[in-house]
């Protein structure tokens, strides 16, 4: 699948590029959007205007944007070939196919200073 091919794409790069210090890691998102809306079954998608101002939309898209923040900051230099999957509250290392180990923020939106 494309995702296996990414997943492989990364891991290769990291190791490739390591040597001229470079990093590659891949971000994987869990987000309602407009076209998961339309797959069967799929749950519906809440628009931010439909958000109270007190609460956040765990799939929202944007979700993931602290931990892309944090992969682009100097504090993760050390992070490399990694797939991290970036669920509601939940930052997850991936290992293999399989939940590795899960980071959670108590039902808060993260933040990327809080990451590192």
């Amino acid at each position: 699948t494309a995702k296996a091919g990414i997943a492989g794409l990364t891991q290769t790069l990291s190791l490739e590029l390591a040597k001229m210090g470079i990093t590659v890691n891949c971000v994987g998102p869990a987000a309602a959007t407009r076209i998961t809306g339309t797959m069967p079954g799929a749950p519906a998608v809440i628009e931010p205007d439909d958000v109270p101002d007190d609460e956040w939309n765990r799939m929202d898209p944007a979700v993931s944007s602290p931990l892309v923040a944090w992969l682009a900051s100097d504090e993760s230099q050390l992070v490399n070939g990694q797939i991290i999957r970036a669920v509601a509250e939940n930052i997850i290392l991936m290992k293999g196919w399989a939940d590795g180990p899960t980071i959670n923020n108590k039902g808060k939106r993260w933040d990327a200073t809080k990451l590192g």
